[in-house]
């Protein structure tokens, strides 16, 4: 769920908060598996509070390493929280990790905001900025494989998040959702090779 929250006006500046998290994670496994994958949701994305002026462009990127980087007329503190999840499975075994490619955020009466791109990464791996990770190309296609490790700790996974402010932020109501009426989720999908 992502929301968008009017928090000041002044001067024509806005301040927004936006929160990020998993709405759906689906583990997918066969018949010759010992154990099953078990995802859980560790942490939920926040982008903290974004400000921006008349005019804003470009794109507001938030790293696996919680780093954000802002567009033309956007600006804030640059540090937010990715999200996370920890896989469970058995260990040893290989595991597919598919992905949206897309999300929208919605107010729930016709307002809109892409998420344009996801990207994941493992932890004990390595984060960055967004970009740095695994690109989601969609539920049909494979972000990246893993092999499962024994410690819950490496099989830990951060995601970040582009969102797609070219066209600026919509007016008219101003709680932004991926579960209002017109949203859609970000969905990852695990299964065993």
């Amino acid at each position: 769920m992502i929301f968008m929250k009017y928090i000041n006006i002044l001067k024509n500046r806005y301040h927004y908060t936006i929160i990020f998290m998993v709405m759906i994670l689906i583990a997918t496994q066969s018949m010759a598996q010992n154990s099953p994958i078990r995802l859980n949701k560790t942490s939920s994305a926040a982008f903290s509070e974004i400000e921006y002026t008349a005019g804003a462009s470009g794109t507001i990127d938030l790293g696996t390493d919680n780093s954000i980087i802002y567009g033309a007329g956007y600006n804030g503190s640059g540090i937010g929280s990715a999200g996370g999840f920890i896989m469970r499975g058995s260990t040893g075994s290989s595991v597919t990790i598919s992905c949206s490619a897309t999300a929208t955020l919605s107010n729930g009466v016709g307002g809109t905001i892409t998420i344009s791109q996801i990207d994941v990464a493992n932890t004990t791996e390595g984060v960055g900025p967004f970009g740095a990770g695994s690109t989601c190309l969609g539920l049909s296609n494979t972000a990246r494989i893993f092999i499962l490790k024994k410690k819950a700790a490496d099989n830990t996974f951060a995601y970040g998040a582009r969102i797609d402010g070219s066209s600026g932020i919509p007016s008219g109501g101003l709680q932004f959702s991926t579960s209002n009426i017109g949203g859609s989720n970000i969905i990852f999908d695990v299964a065993y090779l």
